[in-house]
């Protein structure tokens, strides 16, 4: 099994129990949280002002509570490109969150996109952003 497939596992097996620390026999449990790993990817088009190498990334519920919250990588700039991967630089992230019904994602000053727990499971857990105009 692969650590994607555990992950996904983790994910969607919230309902499961465990036993409390310092309880041997057994019999008081509790719903286990799960943790969920968004991996996000943010691509600058154009040659606008988009420093965000080292920006903030907030994770924000329904209730406009903190989710999560990272930074930014460095810029990685490709040095080839694809029909797929056109070459652009971008920066990348990875945010801890527990398994809410949305999430919504602010990079740096950026738009906060919306993700509810159902297309993150989709996707995989990743996100491609985008700044400036293709």
């Amino acid at each position: 099994m692969t650590a994607r497939m555990v992950l996904a596992l983790l994910c969607v097996g919230l309902e499961s129990a465990v036993a409390l620390p310092g309880n041997v026999s057994g019999s008081a449990v509790q719903p286990a949280t799960a943790k969920c790993v968004i991996h996000g990817r943010v691509t600058r088009y154009g040659h606008g002002n988009y420093d965000l190498a080292g920006s903030q990334v907030l994770v924000r519920n329904a209730n406009n509570r903190v989710a999560g919250t990272t930074t930014t990588s460095d810029w990685v700039i490709p040095t080839t490109h694809t029909a797929t991967d056109p070459g652009l630089p971008y920066v990348t992230f990875k945010v801890v969150v527990p398994k809410v019904k949305m999430y919504r994602i602010k990079v740096g000053t950026h738009d906060e996109p919306v993700y509810t727990f159902k297309q993150l499971v989709a996707a995989h857990w990743k996100v491609k952003l985008t700044i400036g105009k293709p």
